[in-house]
């Protein structure tokens, strides 16, 4: 009788440890697949601020391209008129001669992929393939036109045109131009005893030709890097649309 009651007491103590252990292990798959939805949306919310900064570079990258575009088209006039190719005055010269002073580079909007490297939270990242190709965006070296177009243009011709002639006054990106009394003092350059150079000038000086001459092709290499670049940003923004899509669904 004793030996019944404890065999049934045995079976009744494994079978109570049998349901303990099953209700821990639905408790921990319950606490892994929250965690994992958990790793999901951070991950999600992570790629989706990647995402939008990288878009919001291809937008500014396209129309630094048009801007520059127009540049090139205004050098390739200004040689074409030192050329005697093209009529114009001084004046149509100057107009288009006037942003050869300025420089226009791209900057990527690294702050939230700084954020993420800084606070170790690139590496919630699952799909490594694409995090190594968000680091690589990121982290590679395309400024090298960018440097020649700024040192070039900062180091020489800045400094030798200071000295040639009375600089050039251009359109701000604003729309507004210098030639506003109400919002820039616009000296009168004739009255000054050094007079401006003539159009002739400017064609019989060799450094201001070999200078519209490597503006030109270093804007033209600057260009050509922006295209190659923004292709690399398309095909990310689509891995990443991907992979949050994969995140979505899982």
């Amino acid at each position: 009788m004793e030996t019944g009651k404890t065999s049934k007491y045995f079976k009744y103590a494994i079978g109570e440890i049998i349901l303990v252990v099953i209700g821990i292990l639905i408790a921990l798959q319950i606490n892994n697949w929250n965690e994992n939805r958990k790793s999901q949306k951070e991950q999600y919310f992570i790629l989706n601020k990647l995402q939008t900064d990288i878009v919001s570079d291809i937008n500014y990258l396209e129309e630094l391209n048009t801007n520059i575009g127009l540049e090139v088209n205004n050098y390739i006039e200004c040689i074409e008129i030192l050329g005697r190719k093209r009529d114009a005055s001084k004046e149509e010269f100057m107009t288009k001669f006037g942003t050869i002073f300025g420089v226009s580079f791209f900057d990527q909007n690294a702050t939230t992929f700084n954020n993420l490297v800084s606070s170790g939270k690139l590496e919630l990242i699952s799909n490594k393939s694409l995090s190594d190709d968000i680091v690589k965006y990121y982290t590679d070296d395309y400024k090298g036109w960018d440097r020649a177009l700024r040192d070039y243009t900062r180091n020489f011709i800045g400094p030798y045109l200071l000295k040639f002639d009375h600089i050039p006054q251009m359109d701000l990106a604003d729309g507004s131009n210098y030639s506003d009394p109400n919002i820039f003092y616009k000296a009168d350059v004739s009255s000054f005893d050094i007079k401006p150079k003539t159009l002739d000038d400017y064609r019989n000086d060799l450094f201001i030709i070999n200078a519209l001459r490597q503006k030109l092709f270093t804007l033209q290499g600057q260009v050509s890097q922006y295209v190659k670049l923004l292709k690399e940003m398309e095909k990310l923004v689509e891995r990443i649309n991907q992979e949050k899509n994969r995140l979505s669904n899982d």
